[in-house]
């Protein structure tokens, strides 16, 4: 996967960088932990500090745009990002809530 950035925007308020790129990749669209791996490296950050907002691909073609958000500190982050988001940026996924059956609802 390739990475190029095409705009930045500082935040000062939120203590963050909002960046867009352009991803090239292969195969598959790249997961978010091996966006923020990339960006990390890029940008010479802590990975632990960036956190990938959105990945868009069309259809058929193998470049996604990327939005992705770089923090100052780990409080700031935890702040001002929604924790599914930061969820997903570490790769734990949402447990769903099981269905009660009819034998529950009725006792």
């Amino acid at each position: 996967m390739e990475l190029e950035i095409t705009k930045t925007k500082e935040i000062p308020l939120l203590s963050r960088k909002r960046i867009s790129c352009i991803a090239t990749f292969d195969k598959e669209t790249p997961k978010r932990i091996d966006v923020n791996q990339k960006v990390a490296a890029i940008l010479g950050v802590n990975p632990d500090l960036v956190v990938t907002r959105h990945i868009y691909t069309k259809f058929g073609e193998k470049k996604a745009k990327v939005i992705a958000h770089i923090y100052s500190s780990i409080d700031d982050l935890n702040a001002n990002e929604d924790m599914d988001i930061v969820n997903k940026n570490k790769g734990i996924k949402k447990e769903k809530k099981a269905k009660a059956s009819k034998a529950e609802k009725k006792a």
